[in-house]
């Protein structure tokens, strides 16, 4: 009887494919001429908190004038939002950026 042929042999493995290289998450700076102006001075003289929104004051100081005026949620101060009244102070949103304020505090 003749001898029996030997099994196939399997095909070798194909080489996995080099990984892709991560992605760069750096940013060039922006230009001087984009960068976020500075924040404007406010002063919190006071606040008045209340569980309901609609009644809560803060009395703030805007620049150099010195003038007070009273704000709630929601009121534009220069160029700044009042976001939230807190016991002790108050939260703006200047340039897309959170600023808090605290009461007596320049």
């Amino acid at each position: 009887m003749a001898a029996a042929a030997p099994p196939p042999r399997p095909a070798p493995a194909a080489a996995a494919p080099a990984p892709e290289p991560e992605p760069s998450y750096e940013y060039p700076r922006p230009p001087r001429s984009l960068v976020r102006a500075a924040v404007p001075e406010v002063f919190v003289a006071r606040t008045v908190w209340h569980p309901e929104r609609a009644r809560r004051v803060a009395l703030v100081e805007v620049g150099e004038s010195g003038e007070r005026r009273e704000v709630h949620e929601g009121d534009v101060v220069g160029q700044m939002l009042v976001e939230r009244i807190s016991p002790s102070g108050v939260y703006f949103e200047h340039d897309g950026v959170a600023v808090l304020r605290r009461v007596g505090s320049r």
